[in-house]
């Protein structure tokens, strides 16, 4: 099964969704086999568990899915939805989803754009989507 997905941020609900959100977004079957576990990263954006990200892009090389990016703000940001808006439109991009599990959003950009979403104070760190597999 193929799957458009970012492999990262899974945490709390998100994590226990995530199978089920990805034969949502496939439309695939389940077939009966033995559970699959993403491996997890977290990182720190304000709060005291995980690690700093590795950069403030993120991105997937092959497996990477031009244009459609998540975005998790600084835990200080309080207002998701407000914040999401204004951080898309100001980069020309357009908000696809909000996750307030990790105080993020979705977005459509254009890849030449992610770096400037990334380098705004409020973001902790733009991740590339990238298309996962499971067997």
């Amino acid at each position: 099964m193929l799957c458009c997905m970012s492999k990262l941020q899974l945490r709390g609900a998100f994590a226990l969704a995530f199978p089920l959100t990805c034969v949502v977004a496939c439309g695939a079957t389940p077939q009966p086999q033995e559970p699959w576990i993403p491996s997890l990263q977290v990182y720190s954006c304000g709060v005291e568990t995980g690690s700093p990200p590795p950069a403030k892009l993120l991105l997937h090389g092959g497996s990477g899915i031009a244009g459609h990016y998540i975005v998790v703000l600084y835990a200080g940001v309080a207002d998701l939805h407000g914040t999401a808006g204004l951080l898309a439109s100001d980069h020309g991009g357009v908000v696809t989803g909000e996750f307030a599990s990790i105080n993020g959003f979705g977005v459509g950009i254009a890849d030449a754009d992610a770096q400037g979403l990334a380098d705004d104070a409020r973001v902790c760190f733009v991740e590339q989507d990238a298309t996962v597999s499971g067997t």
